[in-house]
């Protein structure tokens, strides 16, 4: 009981010292990306940056981002400043779902126990002019950009002309709309909370900076992606700007921004569970 009582007295000792100003400056580098008044498409995840990726992208977060926050019932970082500097970290791969999101004073962890976090996509709800159209979209979408190969060319300008609605993004999306089953239970997961100083969350945010975290395109893929490789996505909002970094979990990876990922993994003590640093045990 003593030494619990003593730990406890430390703690508070030591986050009261950084509160007068030891170890808690924090320089943020140039990059990242501006906020943009949502006017519309508020359920987008990634906001600032939907007019720059490319269609494809843009679908596709579209989709995903939108289901996996509700899942979660995490809010979109992406719309607009944050009072607060907030730092959240998500790693996915077939077995592990988990959240860590980072501020000042406090690491918040969930991990997913049960239920279905994106939806089954019901085709049988779509009429078989529909069907058809679904499955060209799905295989050469966007079709209205050049394809690399000429004879993927031919064939995609050929079904524009039978099919002038394939150019269209929008109409592609209400089919995804048509064919997802959002009838499903509810996704249950767990909370925890880990009180920090803002020594330690300075630190750990000085990592991720020195790392180059700010430059970084949006998305990291590995030179050959193993079958059912996981991923990681780093996603900051700081008040005066936003970030984010979707990473796949490649193999080999020492980079020190997966090293400064992992930090913050093991400062959620999920280091257990969760390797990002692959020569790591």
């Amino acid at each position: 009981m003593r030494i619990g009582i003593f730990i406890f007295l430390f703690f508070c000792w030591s986050c009261n010292n950084s509160k007068k100003g030891a170890n808690i400056n924090i320089i943020y580098p140039a990059g990242g990306y501006s906020f943009i008044d949502p006017t519309t498409d508020t359920l987008f995840s990634e906001y600032p940056l939907k007019s720059i990726m490319p269609k494809k992208d843009s679908v596709r977060i579209a989709y995903y981002g939108y289901y996996f926050l509700k899942s979660f019932k995490e809010p979109n970082l992406s719309l607009r400043p944050s009072p607060t500097q907030i730092f959240r970290l998500v790693y996915e791969d077939r077995a592990t779902e988990c959240i860590v999101t980072l501020t000042e004073t406090n690491i918040q962890i969930k991990q997913w126990k049960h239920g279905i976090v994106y939806p089954e996509r019901d085709l049988d709800r779509l009429t078989d002019a529909e069907k058809n159209l679904y499955y060209i979209f799905e295989r050469y979408f966007p079709l209205d950009e050049k394809k690399p190969f000429p004879q993927t060319q031919h064939r995609v300008d050929s079904l524009l002309k039978v099919y002038p609605e394939l150019a269209s993004t929008s109409y592609y999306q209400r089919l995804l709309d048509k064919v997802t089953d959002k009838n499903i239970g509810d996704v249950t997961y767990s909370t925890d909370n880990i009180k920090i100083c803002k020594s330690e969350f300075a630190r750990l945010v000085n990592l991720i900076n020195s790392a180059g975290y700010w430059s970084m395109p949006y998305e990291i893929h590995c030179n050959a992606t193993p079958m059912d490789a996981g991923g990681f996505v780093l996603e900051a909002n700081i008040g005066s700007k936003y970030n984010i970094v979707n990473s796949t979990h490649c193999p080999g990876d020492t980079s020190n921004y997966t090293k400064a990922c992992q930090e913050i993994i093991k400062a959620a003590k999920l280091d257990k569970k969760v390797n990002l640093v692959w020569y790591e045990n």
